[in-house]
């Protein structure tokens, strides 16, 4: 088997970092990201390598009123009430792309359709936690409802998601499938990438996680496999690209190091490499974060021309994959 390479871009400007402390803070970061975002559709069609960007649905609002018209009526009761977006939607968002960039997106999605290899996704509509006290199942069921219907009403079919997070669950990945998705990013087969709630998170699982970008602890290789369960096709998480400061920093070598090396085994192996990140991680530094990813994507042409590896979204590896008796990483859901 042909070895391949899948990027994922976890789309979703302030609906992603909204209920973090401090994130007014982060504003630069998004508004960096925003000026990025072409210069990674620049290096992917140089390059001729295909992305999905997996988007909040939100993010797809031409307006304020568009966006109210898409908000689904059903809801999550989140026990932790900072996780609910909607009041934001009142309270800080403008009424458009113009006012109010931290919120909105539609230009930039456009631009991504625009260009060559590239798939639009889903990031949930609200940036929903799944694994969250009064994350249900039947209110993921509306949110992805709303997802496809706002993403409808652009000309654009969602069939790839991206759960915010990483936080899979059968019983909502179920929901996906009702709502038109055909493939997930799954988590890596490993411990300290366990889909969990924000509570069982601990520094030393996010301690070892930083260690694994830059060493060999785990191997995240894997063959994306269709799950009998849910009948998605699971393309499963190789590696986080870590925004660096400079490519000459020890961790940025270290880490680049480790994503081409593993790259390398997967083209000659026959395995996938599905490297992912958001493109405000981007939004600072951002020549930095830019070059080092175009030494990535160089590497990758190298791969092609020895090897003859393929770069795919997720959408069409998932047309590649046959049936199996695969399954997700996944923990047991909080319902609340």
């Amino acid at each position: 088997m042909t070895g391949t390479f899948t990027i994922s871009l976890d789309f979703e400007l302030r609906w992603g970092i909204r209920d973090n402390p401090g994130d007014a803070q982060y504003a630069d970061a998004i508004i960096g990201g925003r000026r990025a975002i072409p210069m990674m559709l620049k290096a992917f069609d140089k390059h001729g390598v295909a992305a999905t960007w997996a988007t909040v649905g939100l993010i797809f609002a031409e307006s304020r009123d568009d966006l109210l018209q898409h908000i689904p009526a059903l809801q999550p009761t989140y026990s932790n009430t900072a996780l609910f977006p909607f009041a934001d939607v009142h309270e800080k968002v403008g009424q458009g792309e113009i006012d109010d960039p931290l919120h909105f997106g539609l230009s930039l999605i456009r631009q991504i359709e625009q260009t060559q290899n590239q798939e639009i996704g889903s990031h949930s509509f609200s940036h929903f936690y799944c694994l969250e006290n009064g994350g249900t199942a039947e209110a993921f069921r509306a949110d992805m409802a709303s997802a496809q219907a706002i993403a409808q009403s652009k000309g654009i079919k969602l069939e790839s998601l991206v759960l915010p997070r990483n936080q899979l669950s059968t019983y909502h990945l179920h929901a996906a499938k009702e709502a038109g998705i055909a493939t997930v990013r799954g988590n890596p087969n490993a411990l300290i990438y366990r889909a969990r709630p924000r509570s069982e998170e601990r520094a030393v699982l996010r301690a070892l996680r930083l260690a694994d970008s830059a060493l060999p602890l785990t191997s995240t290789l894997s063959m994306p496999v269709r799950d009998q369960k849910t009948g998605l096709a699971d393309t499963p998480a190789s590696r986080f690209l870590r925004p660096i400061q400079s490519t000459s920093s020890v961790l940025a070598r270290l880490q680049q190091n480790r994503i081409k090396r593993e790259m390398s085994q997967a083209a000659q192996l026959g395995k996938n490499y599905h490297l992912w990140w958001h493109p405000h991680n981007f939004g600072r530094a951002t020549e930095a974060n830019i070059e080092n990813l175009l030494s990535i994507l160089r590497h990758f042409t190298r791969l092609r021309d020895m090897h003859g590896m393929q770069s795919m979204t997720m959408r069409d590896l998932a047309n590649t994959i046959e049936w199996s008796n695969g399954k997700h990483d996944v923990a047991t859901p909080v319902t609340g």
